[in-house]
C-alpha cells in the first residue's frame, strides 16, 4: 500500500467535513473563494440565509428569547438558524484551518524523513 500524500489526506478529510454537513448548509466552492478578511457580513452577502435566519443570527439574546416568548420565532427555528450559521462558519474556518492542517503533516512527514 502506497503511503498517502497530505494531499490525499487532504481530499479524503474535506470530503468527510462536507459529507457530515447538512446539504442546505453547504457552499459552493465558488463562494469560499476570494473571501473578504472580514466576515462580519457575510450571512447577508451569501444568499444562503433567509430573512428570518438574518434577523435571527444577528438578534441580541434578550430579543430572540422575547420573540420566543411572543411565539413570533419558534425555539425550532432559532435552532436551526444557528445550526445552519455554525454549519457555514465551520466550512468558512476550515479554509484557512486547512492550511496550517497541511503544513504541519508536511512538517511532520519532513521531520519524519531525517
Amino acid at each position: 500500500m502506497a503511503a498517502q500524500t497530505y494531499i490525499d489526506i487532504s481530499t479524503t478529510a474535506q470530503q468527510r467535513r462536507k459529507d457530515a454537513l447538512a446539504r442546505e448548509a453547504q457552499l459552493p466552492a465558488s463562494q469560499l473563494e476570494g473571501l473578504p478578511k472580514d466576515v462580519t457580513n457575510l450571512s447577508r452577502d451569501l444568499k444562503v440565509f433567509s430573512q428570518a435566519e438574518v434577523e435571527i443570527i444577528n438578534s441580541e439574546p434578550e430579543d430572540i428569547l422575547l420573540k420566543i416568548k411572543e411565539r413570533i420565532w419558534t425555539a425550532l427555528e432559532v435552532t436551526e438558524a444557528f445550526c445552519k450559521s455554525a454549519a457555514i462558519a465551520q466550512q468558512l474556518v476550515w479554509q484557512t484551518a486547512s492550511i496550517s492542517i497541511l503544513a504541519a503533516c508536511f512538517m511532520e512527514r519532513l521531520t519524519d524523513m531525517n
